[in-house]
């Protein structure tokens, strides 16, 4: 068994419909400008690093670019063992700061707004305190996709079932709880 710290403590199996909607949320944050990676890199200093030189390299290459990179959002593969072993795993992001390019994309709170309104528009859970000290949290072990995947996506004729019928009206007021 793969690290067995972690498995002792939770039964959690990542679904394809969570990769979906994973790879969804990282897909729109892209389109919102944000250079986003998955599984990238070994480890949090490696990735930075390598974000901020990706991030260079497009704004030396193209001057306008700078404007168009809000910043940067990645996990990398320590990260994504935790997630398979705990459901959870942390996110890092923000302003890049290169020597070569300098400061580009938007103050690290706001790059932490986007990327949590994000999250939220995919129905997907995190915890975060709103500082740039702190990576969000995003919580895959407490992530509903199947079923309100199948409340968004259901023919207006179709029957919901008890549980749809049961979450469907707080959903629709107030959205996932977040944790």
């Amino acid at each position: 068994m793969r690290n067995r710290r972690y498995r002792d403590h939770s039964d959690f199996m990542l679904t394809n419909g969570m990769k979906f909607q994973l790879n969804a949320a990282f897909s729109a944050m892209r389109k919102a400008g944000l250079v986003a990676k998955q599984n990238f890199s070994c480890c949090g200093g490696c990735a930075g690093s390598e974000l901020s030189t990706i991030v260079a390299q497009r704004v030396l290459k193209n001057p306008k670019q700078r404007d168009k990179i809000k910043g940067v959002v990645a996990y990398h593969r320590q990260d994504t063992e935790r997630l398979n072993d705990t459901g959870k795993f942390y996110l890092l992001f923000g302003q890049v700061d290169s020597e070569k390019a300098g400061t580009v994309g938007l103050p690290t709170v706001e790059v932490g707004r986007l990327v949590v309104k994000v999250l939220g528009e995919m129905f997907i859970p995190y915890e975060w305190d709103g500082t740039p000290e702190q990576r969000i949290c995003v919580r895959m072990d407490l992530y509903q996709i199947q079923s309100l995947y199948q409340i968004q996506t259901r023919k207006i004729h179709a029957q919901p079932t008890p549980l749809e019928t049961a979450i469907v009206p707080d959903v629709l007021k107030e959205g996932l709880p977040r944790c």
